[in-house]
């Protein structure tokens, strides 16, 4: 235990564990009464609540320090510091844009006469309103469409990624084992989207890949 973040979890460990466990024996004495009880979880939930104070972390934080000024635990230290996001957007001219948009939704609504746009519910009304518009309205409120793209293909879960390393575990058997990584990336696509591939006209497919080349053209004949 070198790292003072260790030591300093476990000195918050003790503060809250200890006053938890002498509760706890209170509660499991023999002469006891629901007043006591009561007054007893109350106690502990105030004390918990004073806890959640800036005062009080500073208070825990400066008596792990004094405690740790040995050898055996390192000096406190600032994490390092993260990285930019390489997407990066401009809240100002972000601003700037968003001002001029409602010209962008006048416009889009004198075009498409049949289905005008009312009210804004969804941010995919914004992205295909933008997309309507083609790539000169695009590159105009180029901060509105990173912005767009940040939020339609950040997954809100990570159940499409638990997903993945469960159809990989069915797929790269014993039996599979010298598959190539280019090829279990195919079945892989395959796999977790079967809701698109399973309308797919498999006829349609089976002749794109005979006619690709002459070779399988005269080996497989016409389909």
């Amino acid at each position: 235990m070198t790292q003072f973040s260790v030591f300093f979890g476990l000195k918050v460990c003790l503060k809250l564990f200890s006053s938890a466990e002498e509760v706890a024996r209170v509660l499991q004495s023999k002469d006891l009464s629901a007043e006591t009880v009561k007054s007893a979880v109350q106690m502990l939930q105030t004390h918990y609540t004073n806890l959640r104070s800036t005062e009080a972390f500073h208070s825990i934080f400066e008596d792990a320090q004094r405690t740790s000024m040995n050898d055996l635990v390192q000096a406190p230290a600032l994490p390092p510091r993260r990285r930019a996001p390489r997407v990066h957007v401009d809240m100002e001219r972000l601003s700037t844009q968003l001002s001029l948009f409602p010209a962008v939704l006048q416009a889009h609504n004198s075009s498409a006469a049949e289905r005008p746009i009312t009210q804004v519910t969804k941010v995919a009304t914004i992205a295909d309103m933008l997309a309507a518009q083609g790539r000169g309205t695009q590159s105009l409120f180029s901060e509105v469409d990173k912005l767009l793209r940040l939020y339609l293909t950040v997954p809100m879960s990570n159940a499409t990624a638990e997903r993945s390393f469960s159809s990989l575990r069915q797929l790269k058997t014993f039996l599979r084992s010298t598959m190539s990584e280019c090829h279990l990336n195919h079945l892989l696509f395959l796999h977790i989207h079967k809701d698109l591939t399973d309308g797919l006209d498999l006829r349609k497919v089976l002749r794109s890949f005979c006619f690709a080349s002459e070779r399988r053209e005269v080996y497989f004949g016409k389909i």
